[in-house]
């Protein structure tokens, strides 16, 4: 690129960053959950455009200058978005304790800010089941409904006792934006967490989640998952790469997962979305106390599992102090 147009480039870019910086001060849920989805659209642009030029540069298939300029601007483009969610996360005293947790950007902060509203919620349990993780929630292949499945808890077992289930329509009875951001959530944990809190809970849940499945206890899980499987469910795979894999890679894959499950045991894939299943639900948690304290300067009511199913483990929410109870 000409070095007068450079300089011009991030002259105008500096602007933009001061003057958004500004801006950022008056915005509201509904434009900082565009922004959030914007950021993640220009991301995905700029690794598609990066994984394109490596493409034809390793065929030798012509210049790249087009797809580098391309790419270039959606780079620009990314970092010039964090500044606005930034600022917004950093005047909110939610989002300085999110952004205090090893492994939380700004970006994952605001969206959390933007989307979950604690006077809108009485307990934990409303963030969790919006975030599209309540356990009783599932789609009804037959009926083509969401379905709740009732249960209740058992003293003497300790387990969940089946009651029924309830239809509830077609419509989608949670937000699907804030479930994928509860992915990219766990997802930021695992892969830059390093020694922080919540790296050390999904550590834990993982190796227990090992544990039980060598010990045969998710065998019921797994033969309903090979007889999704061989109906061509290829879903039950969890498998990120799974539609870019040649027929032949599938294929083996298919055959390891299926051997696997025809075992009793369930796949990696599947205990790495158990754990990161548990390090979401103990997240929204957290986040509703920590909502919940700062704005109603009172305790927060006691987590469901807690109150109602005989959990004696009060996991709190790192690098916080929670307000005793009287």
């Amino acid at each position: 690129m000409d070095a007068s147009i450079s300089t011009v480039k991030h002259e105008t870019l500096a602007a933009m960053r001061k003057d958004l910086k500004t801006a950022s001060t008056k915005l509201g849920r509904k434009e900082v959950q565009y922004l959030v989805k914007m950021y993640y659209d220009f991301q995905k642009y700029r690794i598609v455009s990066n994984n394109r030029i490596k493409a034809v540069e390793k065929r030798d298939d012509g210049p790249v200058a087009c797809l580098g300029f391309f790419k270039g601007h959606f780079e620009d483009l990314e970092k010039t978005m964090i500044v606005p969610l930034k600022n917004y996360v950093e005047n909110d005293p939610v989002g300085q304790w999110l952004i205090s947790q090893r492994g939380i950007g700004p970006v994952i902060a605001a969206g959390f800010l933007s989307f979950l509203d604690v006077t809108r919620a009485s307990s934990a349990s409303h963030f969790i089941s919006y975030a599209g993780l309540d356990p009783s929630m599932s789609w009804d292949l037959k009926a083509k409904q969401w379905k709740r499945t009732h249960t209740k808890h058992d003293p003497a077992t300790g387990k969940r006792i089946f009651i029924g289930e309830t239809l509830m329509g077609r419509k989608r009875p949670f937000n699907l934006e804030l479930k994928t951001l509860c992915f990219k959530f766990s997802k930021s944990i695992v892969m830059v967490g390093g020694d922080g809190e919540y790296r050390k809970i999904y550590d834990a849940r993982k190796a227990q989640e090992v544990q039980y499945n060598a010990a045969g206890m998710f065998r019921e899980q797994a033969l309903m998952l090979l007889e999704r499987l061989n109906r061509g469910d290829t879903d039950s795979l969890l498998t990120e790469d799974y539609d870019d894999m040649s027929d032949e890679d599938r294929e083996k894959e298919v055959s390891k997962y299926r051997k696997t499950l025809a075992q009793g045991q369930l796949v990696p894939a599947h205990l790495d979305a158990r754990a990161r299943r548990y390090l979401n639900t103990i997240f929204l948690n957290h986040i509703f106390q920590v909502m919940y304290e700062l704005h109603y300067k009172a305790p927060a009511p006691i987590p469901y599992a807690l109150a109602h199913l005989g959990h004696v483990d009060m996991i709190y929410p790192p690098k916080y102090t929670p307000l005793k109870r009287n």
